[in-house]
């Protein structure tokens, strides 16, 4: 899928931007990887790199679920939160979290323009709040985290809550991804939705509106159609 600038639709009609966290804002799924891949080898699983990356975006408990049912595993209720405890400790030993490159530039273009900005992300509110406290503090006028929702990615039900705080039409708003389930999330809640290729093969995000193959193709994208004629 082509990268050509659609100016017309970003000037005139493009009033919010909602933002996924992990895999757009945030490098940080490469240690989640690691940290499930670590836990499930517990149980004797092996589940592999693209399984999880595909997986990003479900609940912990969805994504367990997926795992064992793929690789015909039986684990008892315990022993499924076992994983995720494992999961998370492991996590942390390894998280250095640090925003990708371009992302303040490209929030600051954006809010400078008037554009209201929403961040809509599968972790935890803590997690969310931590991480939005550290270096994005004043961007975003909706946050929506995995506790605010029943139903995680792909449902559209994270992206509808955002839509509704926002109080614009979906016509409206803009959706950054990186994962095909938050593609398809956006997507169900009629979101127009571009993906960044930070963690999967372009063939896995056909599915978006456009493509972009980098942080700083993304900011030209916005500067071009943000501030041309």
């Amino acid at each position: 899928m082509p990268e050509t600038a659609n100016n017309k639709i970003l000037k005139d009609s493009i009033r919010a931007i909602i933002f996924d966290l992990d895999g757009v804002l945030i490098k940080n799924i490469p240690h989640h990887i690691v940290s499930w891949q670590y836990a499930f080898k517990k149980f004797g699983i092996n589940a592999t790199k693209k399984d999880l990356l595909l997986l990003e975006g479900m609940s912990y408990k969805e994504t367990i679920n997926f795992i064992l049912k793929k690789y015909s595993k039986k684990l008892n209720t315990v022993d499924r939160e076992k994983i995720h405890l494992i999961k998370k400790e492991k996590v942390k030993t390894l998280l250095r979290v640090s925003p990708y490159p371009y992302v303040s530039m490209l929030l600051k273009l954006l809010k400078k323009r008037g554009l209201s900005l929403a961040l809509v992300s599968g972790a935890n509110k803590k997690f969310v709040q931590k991480i939005v406290d550290k270096f994005f503090k004043n961007f975003f006028k909706v946050i929506i985290s995995g506790d605010d929702t029943n139903k995680n990615k792909p449902n559209p039900e994270p992206y509808l809550l955002a839509i509704k705080k926002l109080k614009f039409n979906a016509k409206e708003i803009l959706v950054i991804e990186n994962s095909p389930l938050g593609i398809k999330s956006a997507k169900k809640a009629g979101l127009t939705t571009y993906a960044i290729k930070t963690t999967l093969h372009k063939k896995f995000l056909l599915s978006a509106d456009k493509i972009f193959f980098s942080h700083k193709k993304l900011l030209k994208e916005f500067q071009k159609s943000l501030t041309g004629p």
